[in-house]
């Protein structure tokens, strides 16, 4: 069965395109397209959802101050041209898995998609290294999502997040101006074996907010 997929984003032209995209996939289905966050309540209470690829910037708000009320529904994953680690953090923070730079190769954001629809985080490479480094420069953060975890709990997400970390730093990203096949099937074992962190740090973000 293919995986139902919901697109919203105020630009006809990318909405469209991204969704020509999609539907040539055997395994993936656009379900629906809208263009506002009056639209996107609309269409998340009608047909299923499995997937749900959401932009920032809507004519009537932005899309981060929807993604905890959407994600309670369907998989979350941001779409966007902003290229801040901030706003990757928050949307993940809110639950979404993932976060894809509109100018993203195709290639790239539909293995980014079925990962999301896999129930895994949803990174480059790249924008995983950046959000690592943003949490770095920010201990705050991380103690307030970690700080009511018991003291084994911690030390080993604490340590399985950097070793992952690490790994994905070591990722050459941009040889040939292309990734090399076996980059990207590392970089996507790597991810897995982050995908249980992630999913902790939204857990523990959300219950003590």
């Amino acid at each position: 069965m293919a995986t139902r997929v919901l697109i919203c984003d105020d630009h006809p032209l990318f909405r469209g395109g991204l969704a020509a995209a999609i539907d040539e996939q055997d395994d993936l289905e656009v379900v629906g397209r809208v263009g506002s966050l009056a639209e996107l309540r609309d269409a998340l209470r009608g047909a299923g959802t499995d997937l749900l690829l959401l932009d920032i910037d809507l004519p009537d708000g932005s899309g981060l101050d929807i993604v905890a009320e959407a994600s309670a529904a369907t998989s979350v994953v941001m779409i966007s041209a902003h290229d801040d680690p901030g706003l990757v953090r928050r949307a993940m923070q809110d639950g979404a898995l993932g976060y894809i730079r509109k100018d993203t190769e195709p290639v790239d954001l539909l293995r980014l998609v079925r990962r999301a629809a896999e129930g895994k985080t949803a990174l480059t490479g790249e924008m995983a290294v950046r959000v690592a480094e943003s949490l770095r420069r920010d201990g705050a953060t991380v103690a307030r999502v970690l700080v009511r975890s018991s003291g084994d709990t911690v030390e080993h997400i604490a340590h399985e997040f950097e070793h992952v970390l690490e790994y994905l730093e070591g990722v050459d990203h941009r040889r040939s101006g292309t990734m090399l096949s076996h980059d990207a099937y590392e970089t996507d074992r790597a991810m897995d074996a982050g995908t249980r962190v992630a999913r902790e740090v939204r857990k523990r973000w959300r219950t003590q907010r």
